[in-house]
């Protein structure tokens, strides 16, 4: 968590996002002059994804003149706003308690796992915000967020954050990884990082991984790169997802940052976490551990 912009965090998505809009509405961009937020740009950026793609699709493809999605932040009372509107088909009152619940979706059958939304008001109370909607059936709808005013903490509290986190101390439970992409370069920087920690094991493709899963799915955390060739990151997920629910859930995608545009679309309705290139060690070793601890919690 440090203090990160939250336009640049929306401006990203809605390049992500463009080809979702693009033959549905005219994408209005309204972004203020907005003080910084404790949060993480990437999680930021996966809230507004999941926000304009949800909005995307609440509007037929065709009469783009006619629709608009709106992205407005604005500053007000120690507080930091983020609002994503459509002209779409609206949301039921009789649904609208239930959006942010996980698996609920209004979606056809293949549009939507029912997660994004739910992930989306995750990620927004972990950053100390919250999130509300209002829709009217035919009408649109209007999702809010609010976070708080970030501030910089003192330097020496910083340290002891970073000590508690890192420190000689803080134990860290054994995991079970598997690494699966298509470039050795990876997998091998990777394992060199993780392998102290973590028992890996490594696929070279996304056939060679659903082999291995049909076999043996004893692992804390996968690794998986989103885009190879014959079956991809996606492929081999929505495969766990049919037969095997929770592991689908402990996928981490590996990305370069750069989506297709079925890429952002699944990005956004699977709702996993993702790690882009090029890597931060510290920052890797400490998210995999904590993975792992909740892989174990669960179990």
């Amino acid at each position: 968590t440090t203090l990160v912009d939250l336009n640049r965090a929306a401006e990203h998505a809605a390049t992500m996002a463009a080809n979702e809009i693009r033959f549905r509405a005219k994408l209005v961009m309204d972004l203020g002059a907005i003080p910084r937020i404790l949060a993480s740009e990437g999680k930021l950026a996966q809230v507004f994804l999941n926000l304009l793609v949800n909005a995307a699709h609440a509007i037929e493809e065709g009469c783009v003149g006619h629709n608009r999605i709106t992205v407005r932040t604005w500053a007000a009372d120690e507080s930091v706003f983020a609002e994503v509107g459509d002209t779409g088909c609206g949301i039921a009152q009789e649904h609208l308690d239930r959006v942010f619940e996980p698996f609920f979706t209004t979606k056809g059958a293949g549009r939507g796992t029912g997660l994004g939304l739910s992930i989306t008001r995750s990620i927004v109370t972990e950053f100390g915000g919250d999130v509300q909607v209002e829709s009217t059936v035919g009408h649109g709808a209007r999702f809010l967020v609010r976070f708080p005013v970030g501030h910089a903490p003192p330097h020496d509290e910083e340290q002891t954050a970073a000590a508690r986190v890192e420190g000689p101390a803080a134990a860290v439970a054994r995991g079970r990884l598997l690494l699966v992409d298509d470039e050795e370069g990876i997998r091998t920087t990777l394992t060199r990082l993780l392998r102290r920690d973590h028992d890996v094991l490594t696929a070279s493709s996304g056939i060679e991984a659903q082999s291995l899963l049909q076999r043996d799915r004893d692992f804390d955390v996968i690794l998986c790169d989103l885009m190879m060739p014959e079956m991809s990151g996606m492929d081999l997920h929505a495969w766990l997802a049919e037969t095997a629910p929770s592991l689908a859930r402990r996928v981490v995608f590996i990305t370069g940052g750069a989506f297709t545009p079925r890429a952002s679309e699944y990005l956004a309705q699977a709702g996993n976490l993702r790690l882009e290139k090029p890597f931060d060690a510290a920052r890797l070793r400490t998210l995999v551990s904590r993975l792992v601890a909740a892989a174990r919690t669960r179990s």
